[in-house]
């Protein structure tokens, strides 16, 4: 992936307008590709440094845990603003596809078919949320605003669990 190709086309969305596909608190996620995303800090904070320190880390960290094979987005490169655009820093990243596991979970006794094949695929979000935490904290990384039912991905087909949003993860 040319970072500076990837720019390009993140600023022609961005001054499109389209392609948003979702945000957080400090961060505005858009597609570039159906396997790319752009994930731009927030440019309302008015503060480019901050903005640049928080995604050179999250990439640092997401580059170190994907090599190391913790289940997370590949990471491919810096977003960096092009000269008086006004947009913040921001990074590139694999495009994940899944449901957050709180939609699996199952607060009845009564278990037909359906509410049985939610709770396998929970029971198995919960299996691989605990494995790669550990593997995680085996790694020397401090988890910050991420639980099994915040900043995680569960892809359905692939039965896997993702973790993103990695900008608060600290060595420890």
């Amino acid at each position: 992936m040319d970072p500076a190709e990837l720019t390009e086309k993140a600023v022609e969305i961005m001054q499109r307008g389209d392609n948003h596909i979702d945000c957080g608190s400090q961060s505005k996620i858009y597609a570039i590709s159906e396997k790319v995303v752009f994930k731009i800090y927030a440019a309302y904070f008015n503060r480019q440094q901050r903005s640049r320190q928080i995604s050179e880390h999250e990439l640092a960290v997401g580059q170190e845990l994907y090599r190391q094979g913790v289940q997370v987005p590949e990471y491919y490169g810096l977003f960096s603003p092009v000269q008086d655009s006004g947009l913040a820093w921001g990074l590139f990243m694999e495009r994940l596809e899944g449901v957050t596991p709180a939609r699996f979970q199952i607060f009845s006794a009564k278990i037909d078919t359906v509410e049985k094949d939610r709770y396998l695929l929970y029971a198995e979000a919960e299996r691989q949320y605990q494995e790669q935490t550990g593997k995680i904290e085996s790694l020397g990384y401090q988890i910050n605003d991420s639980s099994l039912h915040s900043n995680t991905l569960f892809n359905i087909q692939k039965k896997k669990l993702y973790f993103f949003d990695l900008e608060d993860w600290k060595k420890a």
